[in-house]
């Protein structure tokens, strides 16, 4: 096997090379993944969009189970859960179970949208200060049935502007062109329009694609844990002093946007173990950094 090591001069070469602050850190796995394809092909399909269009997320399968799991179970469980000791492993059962818990009794559209979230909104509150403005929950499409809310919500917004373009970017810094099979206009509307239960089959996902897969690929290929392509954010934090000086360090607050204290609050709170603040200081560190490069490029 052929391994890429993520290091800090990974992050920088490739935080460097866009031209807007991007928050998802898978882009820096993409980035790998792109360079090493781009030694053989310039060409190259992505399965982008099966996870939106077939229902893959765990969201789906959590609205689900918010569904049939009583509010008294909830409320007895979510004390305990928020007592689990935090970890440095990527995206853990902790993790997902505290989402779940906290955002158990709200109204599908802002569950989901918390739950595809890094700040939910008390946070984003205390970030942004008298900045933070409150909006309605908005979503493109109003249908009854839960997982295709969740679904056209995730097809409107998260595909678009997280998904699709992360690869592009990562794909572009490598001169790979990359096409998105599963957004053939006839293949969503067909699938969408489809009985939930071929997408979502009580807490199987994307049970259509695995039927129709399973004909050409082995069980072991069809039925695999999902893998993703998660990082391990809270270890780096820790480590790299790439990304705790753009943390800790007041001079890269100039553009007055967040509540300084409260991010060094979120830190300590994370260097010290008490917290997993990863994915929120992450976001955090990426608009500083990609901020001081564009208004103070001699400075960096």
């Amino acid at each position: 096997s052929e391994y890429f090591e993520i290091n800090e001069e990974t992050a920088e070469q490739v935080l460097g090379g866009i031209d807007e602050p991007f928050g998802d850190s898978s882009i820096l796995p993409t980035y790998l993944l792109c360079k090493m394809a781009r030694r053989q092909v310039t060409v190259a399909l992505s399965g982008d969009a099966g996870d939106e269009v077939f229902a893959g997320y765990d969201t789906y399968k959590a609205h689900r189970l918010a569904q049939y799991v009583p509010a008294s179970a909830v409320s007895l469980a979510r004390p305990l859960i928020n007592r689990l000791p935090t970890t440095d492993r990527k995206v853990t059962l902790r993790f997902k179970m505290r989402r779940f818990v906290r955002d158990y009794d709200r109204n599908l559209c802002r569950r989901h949208l918390d739950w595809m979230a890094t700040f939910d909104d008390p946070l984003r509150r205390k970030l942004l200060g008298e900045r933070f403005i409150d909006a309605p929950t908005i979503m493109p499409v109003r249908p009854e049935r839960t997982l295709l809310r969740a679904q056209l919500n995730d097809i409107h917004n998260y595909l678009p502007e997280d998904i699709l373009k992360k690869v592009d970017i990562a794909s572009m810094l490598n001169s790979l062109e990359v096409r998105v099979p599963f957004l053939d206009h006839r293949l969503v509307p067909l699938v969408l329009s489809l009985p939930e239960r071929y997408r979502l089959r009580r807490l199987t996902t994307k049970w259509l694609l695995k039927r129709i897969a399973a004909r050409r690929l082995p069980g072991r290929i069809v039925h695999r844990r999902k893998r993703g392509f998660s990082v391990p954010l809270a270890s780096w934090v820790r480590r790299w002093d790439f990304i705790r000086t753009y943390l800790a360090d007041r001079r890269y607050y100039d553009h007055g946007l967040y509540d300084y204290d409260y991010i060094q609050g979120l830190l300590a709170g994370h260097l010290e173990r008490r917290t997993d603040n990863a994915r929120e200081l992450w976001l955090v560190f990426v608009f500083n950094y990609w901020h001081r490069r564009r208004s103070r490029p001699q400075e960096r």
